[in-house]
């Protein structure tokens, strides 16, 4: 399972040095951070946010088999955070 996106601070820029990433709850890790996303720089048109996206991979087959969220939550240097999602993911068995 890959779990991906980009977050930035008006303030600290990018990279975040403080997101995290849970699944139905859980924390399953700190993802690699400061990945190139020159579109979110572009669009933004703030080159303090050009290495803004995030990853993390996940073994899916550690999850079971039905319905489960996924959370990201960044926190920026004065200590106030944010929460993406929850976003509903399906494992299906085979």
């Amino acid at each position: 399972l890959l779990i991906s996106g980009w977050v930035a601070d008006p303030l600290d820029g990018a990279p975040m040095s403080n997101v995290k990433v849970y699944i139905d709850g859980s924390l399953i890790g700190t993802p690699m951070l400061g990945l190139a996303r020159p579109d979110v720089a572009s669009y933004f048109n703030k080159a303090a946010y050009t290495n803004s996206g995030y990853q993390i991979f996940y073994a899916a087959g550690a999850l079971a088999a039905g319905t489960h969220t996924v959370t990201a939550v960044a926190t920026d240097s004065n200590g106030l955070s944010t929460t993406f999602g929850p976003l509903t993911i399906t494992v299906t068995g085979d």
